[in-house]
């Protein structure tokens, strides 16, 4: 065989991802062969300049400078953390409860962990377990040694306002002797209780005084 050229020296290739290797499962890495080669041939059967990977493996590419020429060879390692096991909340109490309440969360029995760190978003709890008077969707995130996290169920909590009745006299509230003065709390409520030991939305007072009322409303709620 005889020829009068000779191939091309040898190319140089180097696979440049664009983040670490080292990632947890669900994330992925580009790995960047370069630009000006005539061909690339990856570990995978990929033949672009990028491949994304998304398993842990060693990957390597073959990138020609001409054709029917001398390849380079590069090769990188990836690594794949698997995410923690998903943790399970439960309540230790009702999850509806009046404003000045509060409901417990912590692990349920088949959520045992070693290692990892505890934080709940909606309150900043760092703790495996926590007592709540805040209202919203309260979830778990447990991250472990490689920084690879898992986040729980979302457990919603509905803090109820407490009713804010008014009294108001109608007519006067004052009155001479034998003229009865009636008194109207704020209308839409369940149960009202005066403390005089009486009942309703509205009451004849017959003796002088400083009188509150304890409106109940659907929710059990007092103000």
């Amino acid at each position: 065989i005889s020829a009068n050229t000779i191939p091309a020296d040898p190319p140089t290739v180097t696979i440049t991802p664009n983040h670490p290797t080292t990632f947890c499962e669900g994330d992925s890495v580009d790995l960047d062969a370069g630009p000006n080669y005539y061909a690339y041939l990856w570990s995978t059967g990929a033949t672009t300049r990028t491949i994304r990977v998304k398993t842990t493996g060693d990957y390597w590419v073959h990138a020609y400078k001409v054709q029917a020429g001398y390849y380079a060879t590069a090769q990188v390692h990836v690594t794949v953390n698997p995410l923690p096991k998903a943790p399970n909340i439960v309540p230790t109490g009702n999850k509806k409860f009046c404003q000045g309440g509060s409901v417990g969360f912590e692990l349920g029995p088949l959520s045992t962990y070693t290692n990892v760190t505890y934080l709940w978003p909606l309150t900043g709890d760092v703790t495996p377990s926590i007592v709540t008077t805040i209202g919203g969707g309260h979830y778990l995130v447990v991250t472990d040694v490689n920084g690879c996290t898992a986040k729980s169920d979302t457990e919603l909590v509905t803090v109820n306002p407490l009713p804010q009745p008014v009294i108001t006299p109608v007519g006067p509230s004052s009155a001479c002797y034998d003229v009865n003065v009636t008194l109207a709390a704020t209308p839409g409520f369940s149960t009202y209780v005066w403390s005089n030991g009486t009942y309703g939305q509205t009451k004849l007072m017959t003796a002088s005084g400083s009188y509150t009322v304890t409106a109940t409303d659907i929710n059990n709620c007092q103000g």
